[in-house]
Parts: C-alpha cells; structure tokens; sequence
C-alpha cells in the first residue's frame, strides 16, 4: 500500500531536536501555560473567598450574576 511507512528512521527526531527555534518556541509555551495558570488560581482564590463568606454584601446578585 502506498503512504505507509516501510520502516523506522530517528532522523527526523533529531533534526528537531537541533533546531533552535523549537526550544524557544518550547519555552514560550511552557511560560504561557505557567503563568496563565497562576493567575487564574489567584484571581480565582480572590473572587472565591469573599463569596463564601456570609457576611460579605450584595453576595446572592453577585452569585446570581456570576451562575449566569
């Protein structure tokens, strides 16, 4: 069948694997991912927190606005 590969060859992965522009690129990625996480869990944290607390005002229209 045409289209298949005939054997196994590691000469592509290390091609990529000498290309500089794939580990800047890596990097990026990487401090993309980091640090977009963090600032969701804090933003997160801060909205979260006075939520669940009782005494904090307007809490159930901020609850409603925020379930919509």
């Amino acid at each position: 069948m045409k289209g298949f590969p005939v054997g196994f060859s590691r000469d592509t992965y290390k091609l990529i694997i000498q290309n500089p522009e794939i580990w800047r690129k890596l990097g990026n990625t990487l401090w993309i991912v980091i640090v977009g996480t963090l600032l969701n869990v804090i933003t997160t944290v801060m909205v979260a927190y006075p939520l669940s607390r009782d005494e904090m005002p307007f809490k159930r229209g901020l609850m409603r606005k925020l379930a919509e």
